[in-house]
Parts: structure tokens; sequence; C-alpha cells
């Protein structure tokens, strides 16, 4: 399949084309979730976490379920979770940390991984996997009691991604281009994507599908007086589109401005998929759902991206998007408050040197 990917263009892939050979070792991989790796970065709470997601899995001595019991550093178990995915075509992972945006850091680069960050409702845990193909489930102990964790992971396990069923093949090309973007070798095709790394400049970058295109005109307009340049990167109309191109385009501009006068704004349906397609070594994206969201994706993970769902559209919805916009702007990143940060994210360890020059565009 990496092949068949790699002589086409990311914009260009028609599930129509795809091979007949290689139906059945997708539908026989990952999306059958065969293994699940569950761990926990919140020590206090991990025993807790840990047991009740066991328990809804399976019993005692189910070979399905791996248990990391671990309080290490969130990035060491992104990265862990992460590499087990992508090795092993029979693997899904769940990560429950403090608000479930810790699994896209670093793992989440990885080609054949589709995370699910701060997933808060059993709903969305459903619908993340049947359109978004997640294999990756990101909770937070802020946002879930076990016993809500319980409920989500149950809805995941039990849902499944179709890449050959409904909606014309669209969900299938959303899937390839996930991976065809984690593979890195492909560009987005767009010329605003590989923009000159600014020169002091704030750039400010908005994309969204199509169900988050009048949310993002709406929030360029809100903020055209601002101090930084706004910049486009698509789509441009309504017309029903696939978020994980538009998110290519924002992670190789992102990638390519890695200093911090460079920011990205992401709408789609959930605000999930828009986050978990916009893959990139220099890329640290979190989806927000309230202001606190947005303040501390900025303040403890020092995110350059931010998603957020396209919501109904009314004036509510609206005011909140653009509160949550401002804070993130707003917020500087304070080291004092990610004590893991340097330990991998900034430094980086041999296991990241190593990924970094396999996966960055």
């Amino acid at each position: 399949m990496a092949e068949w990917l790699r002589e086409r263009s990311i914009d260009q892939i028609d599930p129509d084309d795809f091979p007949v050979e290689l139906k059945d070792r997708l539908a026989g991989s990952h999306l059958k979730k065969r293994v699940i790796h569950v761990a926990c970065t919140v020590p206090e709470k991990s025993f807790d976490y840990i047991m009740a997601a066991k328990k809804c899995l399976g019993t005692p001595g189910n070979d399905r379920v791996i248990l990391h019991m671990s309080g290490d550093p969130y990035p060491l178990v992104s990265y862990m979770l992460g590499s087990l995915i992508d090795m092993d075509l029979g693997t899904a992972g769940i990560m429950i940390g403090d608000d479930g945006q810790e699994l896209l850091y670093p793992g989440a680069i990885f080609p054949r991984v589709s995370p699910s960050p701060n997933v808060c409702r059993k709903d969305e845990a459903e619908t993340t996997i049947i359109h978004n193909c997640s294999n990756v489930l990101g909770l937070g102990a802020v946002n879930l009691t076990p016993e809500e964790a319980v409920e989500a992971i149950r809805s995941w396990a039990a849902s499944e991604f179709d890449p050959f069923g409904a909606e014309g093949g669209v969900r299938l090309r959303r899937y390839l281009q996930a991976v065809k973007i984690g593979q890195c070798e492909s560009k987005a095709g767009d010329p605003a994507a590989r923009m000159a790394p600014a020169a002091g400049g704030k750039r400010l970058l908005f994309y969204a599908d199509h169900r988050g295109h009048d949310t993002k005109q709406y929030l360029m307009e809100m903020f055209r007086d601002c101090a930084y340049e706004l910049i486009d990167l698509g789509t441009y109309s309504k017309e029903r589109c696939d978020y994980p191109v538009f998110a290519a385009r924002a992670a190789e501009a992102l990638a390519s401005n890695p200093a911090d006068g460079t920011f990205a704004i992401g709408i789609c349906g959930s605000g999930i998929g828009a986050a978990a397609a916009a893959k990139a070594y220099n890329v640290r994206g979190a989806r927000g759902l309230s202001e606190q969201d947005a303040v501390k994706a900025r303040r403890r993970y020092n995110a350059n991206l931010l998603t957020l769902p396209a919501g109904d559209g009314s004036s509510g919805c609206m005011g909140r998007a653009v509160r949550m916009i401002g804070q993130f702007l707003a917020t500087r990143f304070d080291p004092d408050a990610a004590p893991y940060y340097d330990l991998m994210l900034r430094k980086g360890t041999d296991a990241l040197v190593a990924t970094r020059s396999l996966y960055q565009p």
C-alpha cells in the first residue's frame, strides 16, 4: 500500500483505483482492533482508569488487551503507543491522560496512527472511528470519571471503520490521505502551504473542511484587524471535501515555520479530524472545546495548532470560538507548567531524532 500511495498526490487519491489485492489486508488490519494497548499517564489515577478500561474490554487474562501500568511522562507513552501501532497493523491504543490531548505528542506522527484527542463523550468515541478511522483514543481524567471512560471505551471498541462501505469511498479516501500525510513523502499541492519561513512576522493560518467553511470565514473576518497576517488554506467553498488535505497544508506550513510567530486554526465537524490529520514533527496540536482548553494548550503543550468543532452557527458557538482563539493567541508557553516538555519535545531523544529523520516533511 505504501508504494501505491507514494505514486499518487495526496489530493488525487481515488478509492476506485484502490488495488483489489490490498482490500483484504486493509479490512483485516488495525481497523479491526485485534490487540488494544491501554496506557495511563496520570500516576495518581492510573489504577482506576486502567482497571475500568480492562473491565469493559475483556475478562482477566484476555490477551487482546495489553495494559501499561505506567506513570511515565506523556511524550514517552505517546511515542510508545504510536510506534507499537505503526509496526503492527493489528493493534490499536487507548491513552488516558490529564485532558486527552497528550497522545498528539509525539506518537501521532507515525503514518498509520489516527489519533482522536480529548474525546469527552461516548457518541464522540463512536463517531470518530466511523468517520476518522481512529485507532488511538485519547481520554482525559479531568473530563471523564472512570465510569464515563468505560462508556466511551465500550462505544469506541464496538465501532468499526468501514472503508469500503457507505459514502462512495469518502472514508477510504480519508484513511489513505491520513496515511499519506504520515509518510510525509508528498506535498499538499498548494503553494500557500510551502511558505518561506516568516522573517519575524506573525502568521495565523486557517483551514477547514466543508462543514467548517462558514465558521472559518466568520473567524477570519473577526480577526482581520489582529496583529497576525491571516492566510486561508481552504477549503474555499461549501462543496464536500476531505479534511486531511487541508490539515496537511497547515501541517506543512507549521513544520516549515517552527518559530512562535506562526499558528494555525483548524475547523471540522468535531475538531478531532482536523487535529488528527495535521501530522508533522513540529506540529503541536490541541482540540479546543473551552477557553480553558485553549489556555492549557499553549501554557502546557506549547501548541501551535488549535482545532475547533464547526458548531451550529449560533452566536453562542461563534462567540465561544472567537474567545478560544483569543485566549490561545494571548497565552504564552510556561515551561514550569509543562515539566515533561524539555524531556522529549524540546531536546528530543534518540528515538525522536530517528523518527524525525523518517517523517519530517
